[in-house]
């Protein structure tokens, strides 16, 4: 738990240069522990990344997207880099929307809240969304939803 809470209140990298090289290492480590930590805080990880680092946390999200052992990150992950318009969120939320992943009703929540899609869309219009942003990727133009 410390070391998401010291990830967490990081500054950028010029302020915390230890910080800059480990950001993966910490990410992946508080995720593979056997110290029970709140789901609720892994969730904000990925903000945090993107609010102290910027884009230079892209990376490090793309890893936690693919590679986290938790159900939850990914999408908290994919949706940190769909706000700044990245193809491979998209591919990511086409996955959970076209194959079963426990975390479909919240990220349809939030594409459409976020998105300002029409709260009555149904897959198929999810789904034809995505393919779009996936051919013509861009982040939404007035984000309203940020964990």
């Amino acid at each position: 738990m410390a070391k998401i809470r010291t990830l967490t209140a990081a500054g950028p990298p010029r302020q915390q240069p230890r910080y800059s090289r480990s950001k993966s290492a910490s990410v992946t480590s508080c995720c593979n522990t056997a110290i029970p930590i709140l789901l609720e805080e892994i969730l904000q990880v990925p903000y945090h990344l993107v609010q102290a680092y910027g884009d230079a946390a892209i990376p490090y999200l793309q890893k936690a997207m693919a590679n986290s052992p938790y159900d939850w990150v990914g999408p908290a992950s994919a949706e940190q880099l769909s706000l700044k318009g990245r193809v491979e969120s998209f591919r990511f939320f086409l996955d959970g929307m076209t194959e079963y992943h426990v975390y479909r009703a919240e990220v349809v929540r939030w594409l459409i809240t976020t998105f300002h899609l029409p709260a009555t869309a149904n897959q198929a219009e999810i789904v034809a969304f995505l393919n779009e942003r996936i051919r013509n990727p861009q982040p939404p133009t007035n984000p309203s939803t940020q964990r």
